[in-house]
């Protein structure tokens, strides 16, 4: 799945945060790492991940 699928893996990812599986919330993200039109979003959505995770 690359950048395209942005609203897929943005959904995916807070579903998996939702049911308290932070592994597989990131996995999401780092699963579509590829050059595209929606990257910047998508890391700057990761890195708002990270910094929740964190807390």
């Amino acid at each position: 799945m690359g950048t395209r699928a942005w609203e897929r893996i943005t959904t995916m990812s807070e579903m998996a945060e939702k049911r308290r599986r932070p592994a597989l919330a990131r996995a999401v993200y780092e699963a579509c790492w590829e050059p595209g039109q929606h990257e910047s979003f998508l890391r700057k959505k990761y890195a708002e991940l990270l910094e929740r995770q964190a807390k």
